[in-house]
């Protein structure tokens, strides 16, 4: 990946009413964005995904300078960013007003907003910026469908033609009283190709891959979920069992997001 040096460029968030979330929302659950431990693995696992992703980049003829991770949390994948790769710009964002106050936060870079309100990232120049990679985890099934539209509109307003989005979303819902809502747009690997397909003018190409059944070999699933298969088990030869189950767990009960912003309107979701 080629790299660039540091820059000092300043980012601000310009739509003014959207200052994040506030009390009861549906899909919402604070804990989730305030795990503040170094030594905890819900921390340490993002980092053995980012040669995962700066893997899925580096398919795409542009070089990877820019990356938004969407629902943040606390920063943890942001901080694994600019541990190896120092000189990418990296920007985050949560709803939660406390994950300002995290260790793994570059505070200039990071943005208290709902993802599902219209929000704008600018540069200096009150440019709107366009990230090469966005990313966004663990998060897509908070949203409420109603609402999912402008989280595509928003991802779209930030992206170019080289952009490449990736993210994982739970289909599972919670059972236990009280947070039945949590997961309130849980859907299945068919469900989102359903649903991508019937707003296609919002990117160019997608694919949503469910989660590999037993048996299958991996030289059978798409390129990007041999990626993400590959760099787990490279770091479960590092020794990293703890991280590498962590994401196993979540990979049995998740489907796999990409997407790209070339030609839209004219591919679809397969």
């Amino acid at each position: 990946m080629k790299k660039f040096k540091q820059s000092n460029m300043r980012y601000k968030q310009i739509i003014e009413s959207n200052k994040g979330i506030k009390g009861f929302l549906p899909g919402y659950q604070a804990a989730d964005a305030e795990q503040f431990d170094s030594n905890s693995s819900i921390h340490t696992m993002m980092e053995i995904i980012i040669p995962f992703l700066n893997e899925a980049y580096s398919t795409i003829p542009h070089p990877l300078k820019y990356v938004l991770d969407i629902g943040s949390g606390a920063g943890s994948m942001a901080f694994f960013w600019r541990k190896h790769f120092p000189t990418l710009e990296v920007v985050t964002l949560d709803g939660n007003p406390k994950t300002i106050n995290s260790p793994f936060v570059d505070k200039q870079r990071h943005f208290v907003v709902r993802t599902d309100q219209e929000y704008k990232i600018v540069n200096e120049n009150n440019e709107i910026v366009k990230f090469d990679l966005i990313t966004s985890f663990e998060h897509l099934e908070h949203i409420q469908e109603k609402t999912f539209r402008q989280f595509l509109k928003n991802i779209l307003t930030h992206s170019h033609e080289k952009t490449l989005f990736i993210s994982t979303a739970a289909d599972w819902e919670y059972k236990e009283e009280g947070k039945t809502h949590i997961h309130c747009n849980a859907k299945n690997a068919q469900e989102w190709k359903s649903y991508l397909n019937a707003n296609k003018d919002l990117y160019g190409h997608a694919i949503a891959m469910p989660p590999p059944r037993p048996g299958t070999l991996w030289s059978q699933q798409p390129f990007i979920m041999q990626l993400f298969h590959q760099s787990l088990a490279q770091a479960f030869e590092r020794g990293r069992r703890e991280d590498v189950l962590n994401w196993q767990h979540r990979k049995v009960s998740s489907t796999l997001l990409s997407m790209t912003y070339q030609h839209l309107g004219q591919g679809g979701c397969i």
